[in-house]
């Protein structure tokens, strides 16, 4: 009884709070099978990218940064290499949180007691139709790298919110490439500035909840960089230490925070597909069998 109060319908007309609340309502339900997934998949992300950026910052030690500087030295890493990190996490964010979704619809809800052997064709199915999706976003996110023009910013901006739609579009309205991109451009305009408001709200509560989860260790990083000596090399292994577990618990924070604005995207398109082409739940779930 109590899963089917839980139920949660995709397609159904939501306010701005309303998708914040299904989203959290989501990982709540499936919060066993939600942190399973995420572990096993932006785990291993997480710990690659850390030890990459801390390879690089260790081998240029008088630039050395500490706690959170040293983290955001990711955004100062080349255009391309910075591209491949965020495209690479942003490809297993979508695996993760459309997989579970996909699932959540085909088992009626019943999905967290399912184990990651029970997922994992899953997943690999979803790879194989969101990496373009993962190449098209990060293409767009990197554009203001290569262009100071304000204009360009502005039309940048302005396309940006459409186009966040696009994931859901493609995996849960299973539409074409061409459908897809128009689709989106034609749902996200229609309500531009509540999907703006809706993602930025996202984005900040992932970020608050980031800073809390790697406070602690930017403390401990602080104060080892405090009451270390310059040039003492002696001191350069425990910091990189440090440094390398706070970077490993800032990238999963980042990209397990990253899957909620994704899921929050997901119930932001069901609400503007109900208001506009009165989608139905029968609709969503005979999409959801060719995923």
């Amino acid at each position: 009884m109590s899963q089917e109060l839980d139920r949660i319908n995709l397609y159904e007309r939501r306010s701005i709070s309303q998708c914040l609340e299904t989203t959290f309502d989501f990982m709540r339900v499936n919060r066993r099978v939600w942190l399973r997934s995420t572990f096993v998949l932006i785990g291993p992300l997480a710990l690659l990218l850390a030890l990459l950026l801390t390879v690089v910052n260790m081998a240029a030690p008088e630039d050395h940064h500490a706690g959170l500087d040293y983290f955001l030295g990711w955004f100062e890493f080349d255009v391309p290499l910075l591209a491949a990190s965020f495209g690479l996490g942003l490809w297993v964010v979508l695996v993760n949180v459309f997989t579970l979704v996909q699932l959540y619809e085909e088992y009626d809800g019943k999905i967290d007691r399912l184990l990651v052997a029970d997922i994992w064709p899953h997943w690999l199915r979803c790879a194989g139709r969101t990496w373009w999706i993962a190449v098209l976003l990060t293409f767009f996110i990197i554009l203001p790298f290569f262009s100071d023009s304000m204009f360009l910013g502005l039309v940048w901006l302005a396309v940006s919110v459409p186009l966040v739609l696009v994931p859901s579009v493609r995996l849960i309205g299973h539409a074409g490439v061409v459908n897809t991109l128009t689709k989106s451009v034609s749902l996200g305009f229609s309500a531009w500035f509540s999907l703006a408001f809706t993602v930025l709200l996202s984005l900040l509560v992932a970020f608050l909840v980031c800073t809390v989860l790697t406070f602690p260790l930017t403390i401990l990083d602080v104060l080892s960089s405090t009451f270390s000596v310059d040039d003492a090399t002696p001191w350069l292994l425990p910091t990189g230490l440090i440094n390398f577990l706070f970077c490993t618990l800032a990238f999963f924070a980042f990209f397990a925070l990253l899957s909620i604005v994704v899921l929050t995207t997901v119930y932001q398109y069901g609400n503007l597909a109900e208001r506009v082409d009165a989608a139905s739940v029968d609709r969503d779930v005979s999409n959801f069998e060719n995923l």
